[in-house]
């Protein structure tokens, strides 16, 4: 015989535990949400992370901004990290009894990282790379962008590429304050580290050339790395910007070493470069809401078809240089070396030589 309260109570504890999930499906829940994060981030974020070897020694970090079995790997870095192999000879012409410019372009060495599904290393592959586009340094009165693209002489299958935020998005989602990722090879370090920040500045700007600021440290060799933020809406890391220089304000010491204020080139610019040396196509537009019209990447192909026609016809008999989209000359800078600019002023990074 059971009495009524005994038997009221009784039938809620009953309720109150079909209701309570028990500990261990809760701890199994909770470590497939870390799994799945995990994965999230190293798909996104270091999977795509490359490190880049000139033939001189300077080291600095890239990222995989398209990887496709029609159009290959490419990889996005500074100009300033690859200037030493791009390089000017005086040729002489018979014909005409003057001597002239001739661009060699030097292959550059791009490492790209496998890891187990904890995220220990497991193999780096090493990959020739060619130049095929890029905009120089310069300095303060003449920064083009600092961008470089190279494609790997043979695809690296299985990494994915990063994903860019979409012009018309960056402008409408980026805000200051906003976490950031940075993911990059600082001091030569051979494999990818990434560091946490926030957007401090989105008004930055060198000759009429936007610029992120952000607050995350790092150290001379992470030039080239990619700054990525979470969009919550589209469920995955994007890159807003590419690191390409240290700003003084943020310095720890005078030698351009341990600063935490650092200047990247914005989404937009990256748009812009890769259309301007008709490579627009490698990315997609995530700013629109419909896929971007077939007859405009046609366009864009054609438009890079043509350019490559124009380097060959440019090129002379015997000639084992290639021709860059570049509108002008790096400047004359000693390799592993960079300009540093007043102090409270932006400067770049060293490239660790």
């Amino acid at each position: 015989f059971v009495s009524g309260s005994s038997g009221h109570a009784d039938q809620h504890r009953l309720r109150m535990r079909a209701r309570v999930r028990p500990r261990h499906v809760e701890l199994s829940a909770a470590a497939g949400d870390v799994a799945q994060s995990w994965e999230l981030r190293r798909d996104h974020m270091i999977l795509p992370a490359a490190r880049i070897v000139t033939p001189s020694g300077t080291q600095g970090t890239a990222f995989i901004v398209s990887q496709t079995p029609e159009n290959g790997t490419y990889v996005l870095t500074n100009h300033h990290v690859i200037k030493d192999c791009i390089q000017q000879n005086d040729r002489w012409d018979p014909v005409g009894k003057s001597s002239q410019k001739v661009e060699q372009l030097l292959a550059v060495n791009v490492e790209t990282f496998r890891y187990d599904e904890y995220g220990r290393h497991l193999q780096t592959v090493v990959t020739s790379a060619d130049i095929v586009a890029y905009s120089v340094y310069g300095d303060k009165w003449s920064f083009e962008g600092d961008l470089a693209l190279l494609k790997l002489k043979a695809p690296v299958e299985g990494l994915p590429a990063a994903r860019l935020i979409g012009e018309e998005t960056y402008l409408k989602e980026v805000r200051m304050l906003d976490d950031i990722v940075m993911v990059g090879c600082p001091d030569g370090s051979h494999l990818p580290l990434p560091t946490t920040g926030h957007v401090a500045s989105l008004s930055e700007e060198r000759s009429g050339v936007g610029l992120l600021l952000s607050q995350v440290f790092g150290n001379p060799g992470s030039s080239g790395s990619a700054v990525y933020r979470f969009s919550e809406d589209r469920g995955r890391y994007e890159v807003i910007a590419i690191h390409s220089m240290i700003d003084g304000r943020g310095s720890l010491t005078d030698v351009g070493r341990g600063c935490f204020l650092r200047l990247a080139i914005q989404v937009p610019e990256i748009y812009e470069f890769l259309r301007r040396h008709g490579y627009g196509y490698l990315v997609e537009f995530e700013d629109e809401q419909e896929e971007k019209p077939e007859a405009e990447v046609e366009k864009e192909k054609e438009a890079e078809v043509e350019a490559v026609a124009e380097k060959a016809a440019n090129e002379t008999s015997g000639d084992t240089s290639n021709a860059t989209a570049a509108s002008a000359a790096p400047p004359e800078e000693e390799p592993g070396n960079a300009s540093q600019d007043e102090p409270g002023n932006a400067s770049q990074d060293e490239p660790v030589s």
